[in-house]
């Protein structure tokens, strides 16, 4: 899929962070803009980036903005510069470790070995080495050697995602845990800054500055060098940020948000000010000027924007993904589907939005799972014609949008379905039980359960069976969907309240297991306050989650735990 192929070549920029300081970059490049992917770097009044209106080459203008010319054909990334030289990856060559001068003469291949992210500081090349299929130990690891190419020595033997070498220190996150380190410049006498969930860093001044993805916040964050005096900055999630000439700027992904917005803040995060909505992926920057990479995810373009923060004068340029030459093939539900080596027939179809809890030690209905979306579980027959393994996952998905030219694809998840599943009146097992991975062998067929949790779905569905000989194929199984009774979630009692007792303030307390009035059954209720104005004190109701029959709540001094519980059916008046 072309979608794939673009975010591979991206990948380093996501949820990417930078600095710029007012001095001219004499070695290397700055520490944010080699986070972002290093597709730019400044030298005094020379800016060199790559040119996404002209298939990212590499391209040089001047301070003013004038003199754009092509430094060469090369895709460069992690770009540095040291005297009249300049030192990047080349994602023309499989990210080997290239020099050439900066007018793009006398170009030299340093190392063929694939690359993450490259950094010159002073008479060396640090490097995060993608590892080779005879030492994958080496994968993600930081190597460093001379700026000839020559003397290749590991610095760390932990595996890293992001590095920065600042005078004699080295700042690293540890890829398996997240935690962010300081060390020599020889990685010797390690010390854990911050631990956990650090997503990238920047130092700025005698700061650091980070993004902490803790409970999937993003939120920022601001330390001394020595991991002291941390405060946060925002409440936001980000999803990039930028510091250049004492300014933050960053992508805000706040549900408030119609779309990413790009913003900006004081270092203190005081003073955050709305600039404009734009799906703003990587922020990069030389003195006065910032580069902007935003992307249209519906048609997988990205556009750059270089933008003088003085003069206020602008260029943009748009990476389009390629037209490639796909072919959609669409086959009933029901039919025997053969794709490249993998045969799939759907057997069956079951659909839910609440899964009954199990676990014998929580027998309540209050632990039950309930989804706003649809848990969708498809029981198929998976036969490999092929002669080599073939692995399911990411092969077998949920199509979002059949008519988007490039659909995203959710994947399913497998269980090996068993004869007493088959046989048995409960229809699915529980998500736990699934696997992301599941390997059919030569000649092997197997029945399989595939689930997912999905929203906004339509009847039918398209079940995605990749094809690997022409990636560019989209291979739909229709799968139409059974009827089935939907419970209520939180939200869509919520609705229900709010549809039923207009004008009136509905505050959501809590979920409650309780015996149903007038019987002996359990039933699982969502409690509600309602506040009306005419009246001096609130009202409680409960709706009951698998009939959305609303009861009146009142206070019971045999359940001083709960402010209200259920006594009887309420009856429209």
């Amino acid at each position: 899929m072309q979608k794939a192929a673009l975010f591979l070549c991206f990948s380093v920029i996501l949820f990417s962070c930078g600095t710029s300081q007012k001095s001219t970059v004499l070695s290397g490049n700055t520490s944010g803009n080699l986070a972002n992917g290093g597709i730019l770097v400044g030298d005094g009044d020379t800016i060199y980036f790559n040119h996404f209106g002209d298939q990212n080459k590499l391209y040089k203008m001047d301070q003013s903005g004038d003199g754009l010319i092509p430094v060469s054909d090369e895709i460069a990334y992690s770009l540095n510069i040291s005297g009249d030289l300049l030192y990047f990856l080349s994602g023309t060559e499989n990210n080997a470790i290239v020099t050439m001068k900066k007018d793009g003469r006398e170009r030299a291949v340093l190392s063929d070995e694939k690359a993450l992210s490259l950094q010159c500081s002073g008479d060396f090349l640090y490097f995060i080495s993608m590892g080779e299929e005879t030492d994958p130990e080496k994968t993600y690891t930081l190597h460093r050697m001379k700026r000839s190419g020559e003397e290749v020595t590991r610095i760390l033997g932990d595996k890293i995602q992001q590095f920065f070498v600042s005078g004699n220190r080295l700042y690293y996150i540890r890829q398996e845990d997240h935690s962010l380190f300081v060390s020599d410049q020889d990685g010797k006498d390690p010390v854990k800054l911050h631990d956990g969930s650090v997503i990238n860093f920047i130092l700025y001044g005698d700061k650091l500055y980070f993004m902490d993805g803790s409970e999937d916040k993003n939120q920022l964050f601001v330390m001394d060098r020595d991991g002291k005096d941390l405060k946060r900055l925002t409440e936001e999630k980000l999803s990039s940020f930028h510091i250049s000439n004492d300014v933050i700027y960053y992508g805000n992904t706040t549900e408030k948000a119609s779309m990413l917005e790009l913003k900006k803040m004081n270092l203190d995060g005081s003073s955050k000010e709305v600039l404009e909505e734009l799906p703003v992926i990587s922020i990069l920057s030389h003195d006065s000027w910032l580069c902007l990479l935003s992307m249209d995810f519906s048609s997988f373009s990205i556009k750059e924007t270089l933008r003088d923060t003085a003069s206020e004068k602008e260029m943009v340029f748009e990476y389009v993904n390629p037209a490639a030459e796909s072919a959609l093939a669409v086959y009933d539900a029901g039919a025997e589907v053969t794709v490249d080596q993998l045969k799939v027939k759907v057997q069956d179809v079951y659909v839910t939005n609440i899964l009954k809890n199990e676990d014998p030690n929580y027998e309540s209905t209050i632990f039950d799972s309930v989804t706003d979306g649809t848990f969708v579980f498809l029981t198929i027959n998976a036969e490999n014609l092929g002669e080599e393994p073939l692995e399911l996952y990411e092969t077998l998905g949920h199509i979002l949008d059949i008519n988007e030219a490039y659909p995203s694809i959710y994947w399913y998840t497998f269980y090996e379905a068993d004869e007493e599943l088959l046989r048995g009146e409960k229809k699915y097992v529980m998500p736990e039980s699934f696997l992301q991975s599941m390997v059919l062998q030569p000649k092997e067929s197997k029945t399989l359960q595939l689930y997912a949790e999905l929203y906004d779905v339509g009847n039918p569905i398209y079940l995605y069976i990749k094809d690997s000989v022409n990636p560019n194929s989209t291979h739909a199984l229709e799968v139409n969907l059974p009827e089935y009774v939907r419970v209520h979630s939180f939200e869509s009692a919520l609705k229900l309240m709010e549809e039923t007792f207009p004008g009136n303030e509905i505050i959501l307390q809590n979920g409650i297991g309780f015996l149903k009035p007038g019987t002996e059954e359990e039933a699982m209720f969502y409690a509600f306050e309602v506040r009306n104005k005419e009246l001096s004190s609130p009202e409680y109701f409960f709706v009951e989650r698998d009939t959305g029959d609303i009861y009146i709540g009142e206070p019971d001094p045999s359940f001083p735990d709960f402010t209200a519980v259920p006594k009887e059916l309420w009856q429209k008046p």
